[in-house]
């Protein structure tokens, strides 16, 4: 069995979106007709189960066939998506993306995947910067963490990054494009920044370990 056939890929579409002042999921892009279309379409060349995490209304027709899960816990961000996304992968990892990773190109995907191992709970690339810490909506879930998810849902104030510093975690180190691959739109001038520097999302990433 192929790695890719023991993942379950889950797309957060639930978010507000109040930054950007529409749904980030349905915002055109330019390779395909929404984000969220991309991301998906993204997905799917790396792994065979794709399934939409929260609530987004009208889901794009052509997307309409994939399942789709409500959070776990209203108004609790990722973390319930992934909690969501972890009780039905059972024994399969999650790669857990945002709906806004308008460049991501399925190579960062293969990598997280390459990573995964027996002897880790999660594969995350590290976040540099004033935002220190992990990619946690581009990264590999691992069903073993489901306990600390569910702890920090009930006890803490539902941060992926919380779950990261409490289970074992491979960190990947991205480099210049891979960076650019993983960063989100969250805002109209991100958008347009995006739109006017586009970069092919198959351009191939450079990483470090």
């Amino acid at each position: 069995m192929r790695l890719s056939d023991k993942v379950i890929a889950g797309v957060l579409v639930g978010g507000q979106s109040l930054r950007m002042g529409r749904a980030k999921a349905l915002l055109p892009h330019p390779c395909a007709p929404t984000f969220l279309e991309h991301v998906v379409g993204v997905a799917q060349r790396v792994v065979p189960e794709v399934v939409l995490l929260g609530t987004l209304d009208p889901v794009p027709i052509a997307l309409r066939h994939l399942p789709r899960l409500a959070d776990a816990q209203p108004n609790r961000g990722p973390l319930a998506g992934l909690c969501s996304a972890l009780d039905a992968a059972r024994d399969h990892w999650v790669l857990l993306l945002a709906c806004d990773l308008g460049r991501l190109g399925p190579e960062v995907l293969r990598w997280l995947l390459r990573h995964s191992s027996l002897n880790v709970d999660a594969v995350a690339f590290a976040r540099h910067g004033n935002r220190a810490g992990y990619h946690t909506c581009c990264a590999l879930y691992h069903p073993r963490i489901r306990p600390a998810v569910t702890h920090e849902l009930a006890h803490g104030s539902a941060s992926l990054q919380a779950v990261l510093q409490a289970v074992s975690v491979r960190t990947l180190t991205p480099g210049a494009a891979c960076a650019r691959q993983l960063a989100n739109v969250n805002t109209p001038e991100d958008l347009a920044q995006m739109l006017s520097h586009a970069e092919p999302t198959h351009e191939t990433p450079e990483f470090t370990r």
